[in-house]
């Protein structure tokens, strides 16, 4: 209303109005209804209450901020100052090969790797759990770049397709099949991309690597986390190339071939060579030849279809109770790597069995 500070306290002075107050005056007391009194002054003391636990809150708050403004200055600032001067930078080192007599590029996908997958030795002649898929993928792999006829151009790898036993938040694949595992689905995925991006640096020593994802029939959701994954991580890096494409039947054309992959749980074979000439058909004329590789039935086949030749490349993975009920276990564990010239097309492959 306008009213100087002094007179307003003059006023209440002469009132005798003061912190311990009546909350109404008499004026208001004879006139109003004592149930709305009563309220009101419910009201005042709620708000009263309010007021002082924000300022609390507050208090509490500066108490907090200044704790850590004290710890930031003495302790966080001055370790980060020691961890960017002690700490050297990490490059992957490069192996020194023979150059090839030919120049080629090394086509490997561990396919139908199933991750997380547990079969018991009671249940199963093929006992399988993480730590024997880890211990398989790096010894195989390291018995096919032993046999190297010399470095390669660059290596074309195919993830996903199975990598992971399940997909999602549940020990389930993708359609919702349950299945026997080693770890929750969570631990499956986390440790899943970890162990891929070891894969990878292992490959890198060798030659440049360029990535690819096979959605599979068992984690098309979890393939795509994946492929997220190293995507973000290897984005500063010069010799890996992560493709982000989301299509179920991907190519890339190397020299005078045409290469596809497409995991095998959606298109049949017999029409891929279609798909091809219609998705690829860019590439396809200026091509000689035309393949595609694959997995999803655990062996390892090869058979010229509709235009193409078709490479389907078989398991590292065990057989758990299922697939051991079922009679699946006729094939050897194994990983398959080809050799695709950049003139003569694919000339070879190199295999390593359990």
């Amino acid at each position: 209303f306008g009213i100087p500070r002094p007179w307003l306290i003059e006023y209440l002075k002469i009132h005798g109005v003061t912190h311990d107050s009546e909350p109404f005056s008499s004026e208001e007391v004879a006139s109003r209804d004592v149930d709305e009194m009563v309220e009101d002054a419910l009201q005042q003391k709620r708000r009263k209450l309010f007021q002082q636990y924000e300022i609390e809150k507050w208090r509490e708050t500066k108490k907090k901020a200044d704790k850590w403004d004290k710890f930031e200055l003495e302790v966080l600032d001055r370790l980060s100052e020691m961890i960017e001067s002690s700490v050297p930078e990490y490059t992957i080192p490069v192996l020194q090969m023979d150059k090839a007599k030919q120049e080629y590029a090394l086509v490997l996908s561990p396919t139908d790797f199933h991750w997380g997958m547990y079969a018991w030795g009671g249940e199963s002649a093929d006992p399988y759990n993480r730590e024997e898929a880890e211990r398989r993928l790096f010894e195989h792999t390291q018995q096919i770049l032993n046999r190297l006829p010399g470095s390669p151009e660059k290596i074309l790898l195919a993830v996903g397709s199975d990598w992971f036993h399940v997909d999602g938040v549940t020990a389930s694949t993708t359609k919702g099949t349950a299945q026997d595992v080693d770890g929750t689905p969570t631990e499956i995925l986390v440790t899943g991309c970890e162990l891929v991006r070891s894969f990878v640096d292992l490959l890198r020593q060798v030659a440049p690597v360029e990535v690819f994802s096979m959605e599979g029939n068992h984690d098309e959701h979890n393939s795509k986390v994946l492929l997220l994954f190293l995507s973000a991580w290897y984005r500063h890096d010069e010799d890996v190339l992560v493709h982000k494409d989301w299509r179920p039947r991907l190519y890339t054309k190397y020299g005078q071939t045409l290469i596809g992959f497409h995991h095998g749980h959606k298109t049949p074979v017999k029409e891929l060579g279609a798909c091809m000439a219609k998705e690829a058909r860019n590439m396809w004329s200026a091509c000689k030849y035309h393949v595609f590789f694959g997995g999803h039935l655990h062996h390892h086949h090869v058979r010229d279809i509709g235009g193409i030749t078709h490479y389907q490349l078989p398991s590292l993975a065990g057989s758990d109770a299922w697939s051991s009920g079922h009679g699946y276990v006729t094939s050897d564990p194994s990983l398959v790597a080809y050799i695709v010239e950049k003139k003569a097309g694919p000339t070879g492959w190199l295999k390593s069995s359990e």
